[in-house]
């Protein structure tokens, strides 16, 4: 799991930090602040936060909402099966 700022997707890979939490890996943008990083990985993970569905085959990949330190930022998640 990456969230990543709509503009910074854009301009190429931003740097990242690797975490893990209760099992699960990922990694945040640099500069991504997040005020529960467990909280908002469990809730993240749930299928049943996602907005939108993109993708629906051999991984799940949704768009949902992410509550940093700044306000809410719409992300997507991509599940491997």
């Amino acid at each position: 799991m990456q969230p990543v700022r709509h503009e910074e997707s854009r301009q190429g890979p931003a740097s990242v930090r690797d975490f893990a939490v209760n099992g699960f890996t990922g990694q945040v943008a640099a500069g991504f602040e997040l005020r529960d990083l467990e909280r908002e990985v469990a809730r993240l993970i749930d299928p049943g936060a996602a907005r939108k569905t993109l993708h629906w085959g051999r991984n799940y990949l949704y768009l949902t909402r992410c509550e940093s330190a700044t306000g809410p930022v719409e992300v997507v998640v991509k599940q491997f099966r």
